[in-house]
């Protein structure tokens, strides 16, 4: 394109500018809300799921009933856990001086319960679970999702809004 040309086109857009004919409508004015940054993601390193005895998860000291969740961080808590969700096998090494296994429940209904992300904002690792209802309800299972996320800066638990302190 010839300058002569890019010129008067360039004035012409300024003259539109001007006018507020390419402007953002009045109404539109002060609408642009600033992005809000999203909490940091916790990098999972381990994770499993399976059912469990509905009876054995609720027994353990770990078990948060509002939150159908809880979080456990020393070994023999989790070897104790391990026995309940997967029974008659040996539990897997987990670095409890650098993580925690934080593990979720829901009706035996659901099939590949899984934990997709834990965020951590302010002290609260916030759990988030999916899977898909397949089958019906079983009274005395419960499927359950855990994984192992790392220690550092976790103070509370939150799971669908419900909170519960982390126990060190």
């Amino acid at each position: 394109m010839s300058r002569s040309i890019r010129r008067p086109l360039l004035h012409m857009l300024m003259a539109l500018l001007a006018t507020g004919v390419l402007a953002a409508p009045a109404e539109a004015a002060g609408k642009n809300e600033p992005m809000v940054p999203q909490p940091p993601l916790l990098k999972i390193a381990a994770s499993w799921s399976g059912e469990a005895s509905a009876a054995g998860l609720q027994a353990l000291p770990q078990w948060r009933p509002k939150l159908r969740a809880g979080c456990i961080g020393d070994p023999s808590a989790f070897a104790v856990f391990w026995a309940v969700f997967k029974p008659g096998s040996i539990a897997p090494w987990v670095d409890f001086d650098r993580h925690l296994v934080v593990f979720v429940a829901r009706d035996s209904a659901y099939e590949q319960l899984a934990i997709v992300k834990v965020t951590l904002k302010d002290g609260t690792a916030e759990i988030v679970a999916s899977g898909y209802r397949s089958a019906p309800v079983r009274e005395d299972r419960l499927a359950v999702a855990a994984a192992v996320v790392r220690r550092a800066g976790i103070k509370l638990l939150s799971v669908g809004g419900e909170q519960a302190p982390v126990e060190p």
